[in-house]
């Protein structure tokens, strides 16, 4: 009786593994996965990552464990993953043309990719993106045969430029965007079934698709709504500013005073945000690195930590851009202020800072500022770190990354 009650609780616990199963990847060669997926008729779903990669830990352990993603995946596909760095996933590189991890395939028992996914995302997104190319009329190799004979209408094109971008082709997509664009009505241009066409990222402050958007607002507003219309407006204007402030391409956006024009003319419900990246923007322009560290320090502790980011980014860019012209005294002076105050803003906003948040900041540290900080301040660093360590989940895939920066900051600091 014993014997029994044994295997019933042996069985209830092995149905409630199966039940709870995530993505089950195979051990198996790559043609053992082809001939497995023709004699189960299933397409080959691969995994292509690297030891080193970052959002292929974030996939492995936070998404494909999941049961959703385990009852979507295993039911349609011989699903398998290879490190593209050893044996012979290195040939399989070089035949699929892989040089971004992760990169995901959907591959025919025949050996021909049916669809191609790059980087990492949520599951429910993913699921979208997979599902995509698991369709016959909207994955990467239909379309791409369908618009070399010139044969996509224009809801397909819509459909090759979002398979392109999954598989981060970026200059093909750009290419299919501006075909399509050419194609299209005015009213085309305003109906909700292309809105996505202005959420691209080609649409940017330069294109003639934000032109259009800008000189048709009105409309747009009453037609998409005003909140969508007015976010994408302000994306697009940050991302122009954001380019002044801290890129190196500033010639390559609208110029400030017409950037400024525009702004005032779209009734920005958020236009007082952009206003701050203006004041940094000029300052940068003007190469005024005494009134940056000014403006920066005054408003340290009421920052986002976006805009931390963006600030100290900013210094940092600006402290190398004008070391000819500012004596290097008055530079460690501006250094040490800026520091003081990042250090600051770690110690005070340590516990309303997401993990994601605490590893930019460290980063921050780690790219900018470690080899220009004191060794008081890298024990104040240190100590808030080892907080952070004791509370991470032994499980989430930042801890890695968060303790090998810590153990650098301990090195440079003996």
């Amino acid at each position: 009786m014993k014997y029994i009650y044994t295997l019933v609780i042996t069985f209830a616990v092995w149905n409630t593994v199966v039940a709870q199963e995530g993505v089950r990847f195979r051990d198996l060669a790559f043609n053992e996965a082809l001939a497995q997926a023709k004699a189960e008729d299933k397409l080959v779903f691969m995994d292509c990552y690297t030891s080193w990669c970052g959002p292929c830990k974030v996939m492995a352990e936070e998404v494909f464990p999941q049961k959703a993603a385990g009852d979507f995946f295993n039911t349609r596909f011989v699903c398998v993953k290879y490190d593209m760095e050893k044996g012979e996933a290195r040939e399989l590189a070089k035949r699929f043309n892989i040089h971004a991890y992760p990169t995901f395939l959907i591959i025919r028992p025949n050996g021909e990719v049916q669809h191609r996914i790059v980087g990492r995302n949520d599951l429910e997104p993913f699921i979208e993106q997979v599902e995509r190319g698991l369709n016959p009329t909207t994955c990467l190799c239909y379309l791409e045969k369908r618009h070399a004979a010139g044969q996509l209408d224009k809801r397909q094109m819509m459909s090759y430029r979002q398979a392109l971008a999954d598989a981060d082709l970026p200059k093909r997509s750009a290419q299919v965007y501006r075909e399509l664009w050419g194609q299209m009505t005015d009213e085309e241009k305003m109906s909700e079934a292309y809105w996505p066409l202005y959420e691209d990222r080609n649409c940017d402050a330069m294109s003639p698709q934000f032109a259009f958007l800008r000189s048709h607002q009105t409309e747009m507003e009453r037609s998409m709504g005003r909140g969508k219309v007015q976010n994408r407006l302000f994306k697009v204007y940050s991302d122009a500013l954001n380019a002044h402030v801290i890129d190196k391409n500033a010639d390559q956006t609208v110029p400030l005073p017409e950037l400024k024009l525009q702004i005032a003319a779209s009734r920005l419900d958020q236009g007082m945000e952009l206003e701050k990246w203006f004041v940094l923007a000029e300052q940068v322009k003007r190469q005024d690195i005494h009134g940056l560290v000014d403006y920066i320090l005054d408003r340290m502790d009421s920052l986002s930590f976006r805009e931390l980011q963006t600030y100290v980014y900013t210094f940092y860019r600006a402290k190398g851009e004008m070391r000819d012209s500012v004596p290097t005294p008055e530079v460690a002076a501006l250094n040490c202020r800026v520091t003081e105050k990042a250090v600051q803003y770690l110690e005070t906003h340590r516990d309303s800072l997401s993990i994601g948040n605490i590893y930019g900041l460290l980063n921050i540290f780690d790219t900018y500022i470690k080899y220009n900080i004191d060794k008081a301040q890298y024990a104040r660093v240190i100590s808030v770190g080892k907080q952070i360590l004791a509370e991470v989940p032994a499980e989430n895939p930042m801890l890695f990354y968060i303790q090998e920066m810590f153990n650098e900051f301990c090195k440079i600091n003996q």
